[in-house]
């Protein structure tokens, strides 16, 4: 994506770039960074914050411009992501000054939003940011033994007697309803009508359309999406879902970063529980990241996914830590916040 920049863009962009690299590393690919920021279908009008030292940038917070909606109503939105200080700059306080400088400007935000690793969360925290909820990994192992020893015959009969006991198995084909799987973002199979049908129950969520799918994919051009999509023979959407692979170990992780099912909750479970089940032909364990437990903790339960933020596996999970001027943090504690809503894709 060539960017037609103006000079202030330009020299935005470039001391974002050199803060980035220098923190994080010199691999942050040059065009990837561009798509990110300024490829976004709900760019803000400035998506760097930048403190300066002496004339020199010191401290920068980025934010990607999305479309939260809130009781059927669509509000401009902000999530911070990749904050970071020049080592010389560092314990002088350019933490405060990039978060502040964009919570107190003309942002035209009802909601900003971060997803704060360890090191940055107390720091927001100490800035007046508050968590509301503290959203969850979800995982349903499909072939344990397997993905962490190999595929052979022994760990495959191992599988066998552990999906006996846990076992996402899709029911029998009705005859009445058609199961696709699609391939990238190049042609999204549902229309922006279609997912926003299956989100009129959510009384908070972000906005999920086809230009958002099709940008993710611009600034992730290595991860291979798969759709899983079912229809009612007449083409009525029962449901989708998205997912990525992430090689690990022996195996494939199968990250499932969108999700939605038409109808109450028992349908729900039902059409999701088909839409997931396909997804086991692309890896060994299904992850669902960013959960809000609140919203969909029971009904992935119900579908055999163990909370992997609770013992034995105790992952870390991640904070939505909301910013000072959000006035919105019941409807926070209701979003349903899924992994393609987050800055990890």
């Amino acid at each position: 994506m060539n960017m037609d920049f103006t000079p202030e863009e330009q020299k935005h962009f470039d001391e974002a770039l050199f803060i980035n690299r220098s923190v994080y590393g010199d691999d942050i690919d040059q065009t990837v960074y561009e798509n990110k920021h300024y490829g976004n279908p709900y760019k803000l009008k400035e998506p760097f914050s930048i403190s300066y030292e002496d004339d020199e940038p010191a401290g920068l917070s980025g934010f990607l411009g999305m479309r939260i909606v809130i009781d059927g109503e669509v509000y401009q939105a902000a999530q911070s992501m990749d904050v970071a200080v020049l080592k010389k700059f560092q314990g002088r306080g350019h933490f405060s000054k990039v978060m502040n400088k964009f919570e107190y400007s003309d942002n035209g935000c009802k909601v900003i939003f971060g997803l704060p690793n360890d090191m940055s969360f107390p720091r927001a925290v100490s800035i007046g940011y508050t968590s509301p909820v503290w959203l969850h990994h979800y995982m349903y192992f499909n072939a344990p033994f397997s993905f962490a020893l190999g595929g052979n015959a022994f760990t495959k009969a191992l599988d066998g007697l552990f999906q006996k006991f846990l076992w996402l198995k899709a029911p029998k084909a009705d005859g009445d309803t058609v199961l696709t799987i699609y391939d990238g973002m190049d042609n999204v199979p549902v229309t922006d009508e279609e997912v926003a049908r299956l989100y009129s129950d959510s009384h908070c969520h972000f906005l999920h359309d086809q230009k958002t799918y099709q940008w993710k994919q611009s600034y992730n051009p290595d991860l291979q999406f798969h759709w899983a999509v079912l229809r009612k023979k007449d083409g009525t959407l029962l449901g989708y879902a998205l997912c990525h692979l992430r090689p690990r170990m022996k195996g494939n992780f199968v990250i499932i970063d969108d999700y939605a099912a038409a109808g109450n909750e028992t349908d729900k479970r039902a059409v999701l529980k088909q839409l997931f089940a396909s997804f086991k032909q692309f890896g060994n364990i299904l992850e669902v990241p960013f959960v809000n437990s609140n919203v969909d903790g029971e009904r992935l339960k119900a579908l055999h996914f163990a909370n992997a933020c609770k013992f034995p596996y105790k992952l870390r999970g991640c904070p939505l830590a909301i910013s000072p001027s959000c006035k919105n943090i019941e409807d926070m504690i209701r979003c349903n916040f899924r992994n393609i809503d987050s800055d990890v894709i």
